[in-house]
C-alpha cells in the first residue's frame, strides 16, 4: 500500500520539494513497518500480541519489545534497531529517557560483577553495551549522538544494585575511555 501511495506522488504534478516531503514520510512508515515484520514471534506472544493480526505499534512500543526481558535472544544488532528507532519518537523527554533505557538494558543482558578485570578492554568488549558501541561506530554513525554521559549511566536507578558495584565501575570507566580513544578522539 505505501509502495502505491509513493508512485502516486512521485507521478503527481505536485512541486518537486512536496514531493520529496512527502516521499521520505512514506518511506519512515515503510521502515517502521519492517520493524514491526522483524519484531521475535515468541517476544510477541509473550506480551499477549496477536502474532496473525499485529496492530500498529508506535515507535517506543516497538522498542520496549525490541529490547524487554521476554526477547532473551536479543543481541546487539536488535538493540541498534531500537536505538534506531528514536528518531521516530517525536517528543524529546521520551526520546532520551527511551534511550536511556535501552543503554540500561544493555547492561544488564552480562555479568559485570563476575568479570575478568586483569584484562578490561577484552571484559567490555564481549559485553552487549560495547557490541553496540562498535557497531555504530562500523557503521560510520556518530557514537557521541547515541551514547549516553556515563556519569547519567554510573546513577541509573534502573540498574539496581551493580550501580553500585565497583567492578562494574571500573568497567564502564575503562570502557568509555577505550572508546573514546578509538572511536571519538580519533582524528
Amino acid at each position: 500500500m505505501l509502495a502505491w501511495a509513493q508512485l502516486a506522488i512521485m507521478a503527481s504534478d505536485e512541486p518537486e520539494d512536496k514531493i520529496m516531503d512527502n516521499v521520505e514520510k512514506i518511506q519512515e512508515e515503510m521502515q517502521l513497518v519492517l520493524h514491526h515484520e522483524d519484531l521475535p514471534e515468541d517476544v510477541l506472544i509473550a506480551n499477549a500480541l496477536d502474532v496473525e493480526k499485529l496492530r500498529v505499534m508506535s515507535p517506543s512500543d516497538l522498542i520496549k519489545l525490541n529490547i524487554c526481558d521476554d526477547n532473551q535472544s536479543a543481541n546487539e544488532y536488535d538493540f541498534k534497531k531500537a536505538l534506531d528507532l528514536l528518531k521516530y519518537v517525536p517528543d524529546d523527554l521520551d526520546r532520551s529517557e527511551l534511550g536511556h533505557q535501552i543503554w540500561c538494558k544493555s547492561i544488564l543482558r552480562d555479568d559485570w560483577t563476575n568479570a575478568d578485570v586483569n584484562s578490561p578492554i577484552d571484559t567490555v568488549q564481549k559485553t552487549i553495551f560495547f557490541k553496540i558501541v562498535d557497531l555504530i561506530g562500523v557503521m560510520e554513525e556518530s557514537v557521541e549522538e547515541f551514547l549516553p554521559p556515563l556519569d547519567r549511566l554510573l546513577e541509573a536507578e534502573e540498574l539496581g544494585s551493580i550501580k553500585d558495584n565497583s567492578t562494574f565501575q571500573y568497567l564502564l570507566r575503562v570502557g568509555y575511555e577505550h572508546i573514546h580513544r578509538t572511536l571519538i578522539d580519533k582524528d
